[in-house]
C-alpha cells in the first residue's frame, strides 16, 4: 500500500468512492491491496488506482487528471501491480457487470476532485481537501464516468467554482 505522502504527491486527483461506506476517505482506510488500471476509449487513455478491501472488493479509486503530478503518478505506479482485466471486456461485458452489481444490491460510485495530504504526527494519516481543477481537469472529471458503467458522478461536487 502506498504511504500517505506518496498519495499527497499526486496533487489534484479524482477520488471515486462509495457513499454507503462513508465519506471520501473511508475506502482508503479499508483498503488492503492496490492495482493500477488503464482504460482506452474514444476520449483517450484513462488511468486509475483501484483499492481493494479484505474481501477483494474495490472500495476506493483515484483517477489521474491533467492537473495531477504525472511524475509522482509514474513513481507510484512503479510499485503497483497492473489489474489484469483493465482493458478486457466490451460493451456486453460492462453491461453484464453492471446488471450483476445492481442485482447484488451494489451502490453507485460518487466522484470528488481532491488534493490529498499526509496528516498526523508522523504523516501516517491521509487527509483531503476539495480542489478546484483547471478547465481541462474539470472536463476530464465530468467525462470520466462515461467509460465506466458502474460509476455515477456526484454532479454537485464537480461543478465549476
Amino acid at each position: 500500500m502506498p504511504h500517505p505522502g506518496q498519495l499527497a504527491a499526486l496533487g489534484i486527483v479524482l477520488c471515486l468512492y462509495r457513499p454507503a461506506l462513508g465519506p471520501e476517505l473511508e475506502g482508503w482506510r479499508r483498503a488492503r491491496a492496490i492495482a493500477a488500471c488503464q482504460q482506452l476509449d474514444s476520449d483517450g487513455l484513462h488511468e486509475r488506482l483501484e483499492f481493494f478491501d479484505t474481501q477483494g472488493h474495490c472500495c476506493w479509486q483515484l483517477c489521474l487528471l491533467p492537473d495531477s503530478d504525472f511524475l509522482a503518478w509514474d513513481r507510484l505506479l512503479a510499485g503497483v501491480p497492473a489489474l489484469a482485466e483493465a482493458n478486457g471486456g466490451g460493451v456486453a461485458e460492462r453491461l453484464w457487470r453492471r446488471l450483476a452489481n445492481r442485482l447484488r444490491g451494489g451502490e453507485s460510485w460518487h466522484g470528488t476532485v481532491l488534493r490529498l495530504r499526509a496528516a498526523g504526527p508522523l504523516g501516517m494519516t491521509l487527509a483531503a481537501q476539495a480542489a478546484t481543477p483547471s478547465a481541462l481537469g474539470l472536463q476530464v472529471a465530468r467525462r470520466w464516468p462515461r467509460g465506466e458503467a458502474l460509476i455515477e458522478t456526484d454532479k454537485e461536487l464537480l461543478h465549476e467554482a
